[in-house]
């Protein structure tokens, strides 16, 4: 719905979107978690809502379920217009949360090295930085 039928999609969320949300790449993703079971859906993506205004504002999320060893891998994104507001940080405190109350034991993050405010994001959600991958910084969170 959201490529053909925006207002449709506003309805079925219950909230308007945001001008340039969704971005391409989340609709490129979208599939896969529609695809999704039950239980395999809530480690997937959630969308971010700011109830100051009922506006779907970005996504945050998993990128699957944690592996053998507990660790689970976090991303977000914010539209351009509500960005520097913390609602990243809040949006992953609270998946931080979420991921611990459902059997989670790390949960890890990456950012291109020149996102400053992706990075103050993570930190301020209890993240540290743990080194570099692939040219991407890499942090981490036990939750605890």
């Amino acid at each position: 719905m959201l490529l053909s039928d925006r207002a449709a999609a506003e309805r079925l969320i219950g909230a308007t979107l945001a001008g340039d949300w969704p971005a391409p790449d989340l609709l490129d993703i979208l599939p896969a978690q529609a695809r999704a079971t039950a239980d395999t859906a809530a480690w997937g993506i959630w969308t971010l809502v700011d109830r100051t205004d009922d506006t779907v504002i970005g996504e945050a999320g998993f990128l699957g379920p944690p592996d053998a060893d507990g660790t689970v891998e976090t991303g977000y994104s914010i539209v351009p217009e509500r960005r520097g507001r913390r609602l990243a940080s809040e949006a992953t405190v609270a998946l931080v949360a979420w991921a611990k109350e459902h059997g989670a034991t790390t949960v890890i993050a990456t950012t291109r090295p020149d996102n400053v405010p992706s990075m103050r994001t993570l930190e301020a959600a209890g993240f540290e930085r743990t080194g570099e991958r692939d040219g991407l910084l890499t942090w981490e969170h036990r939750p605890g």
